[in-house]
């Protein structure tokens, strides 16, 4: 993390469907010891088609902000 750090990176994404609890509280230890800004997204990034009734992920996964710490960088 120090050297991802150090790359100039400044967020981790900490919301997503396919992490499970663990890596969520993980990520969230992690991004606190250091600083960075905890991001979510839905790591889905296509639309299905055809007859499936959840074309895009927005409109099945939703991240509420305030649990993002210091994402208000980011969207403020």
């Amino acid at each position: 993390m120090k050297k991802i750090k150090k790359m100039g990176i400044e967020g981790i994404e900490k919301l997503s469907p396919h992490h499970p609890f663990g890596a969520v509280m993980y990520i969230q230890f992690l991004a606190r010891e250091y600083g960075f800004i905890e991001t979510g997204g839905s790591d889905f990034h296509r639309h299905e088609g055809g007859n499936q009734l959840i074309q895009n992920s927005w409109e099945y996964y939703k991240i509420n902000s305030d649990k993002l710490h210091g994402i208000e960088t980011i969207i403020s």
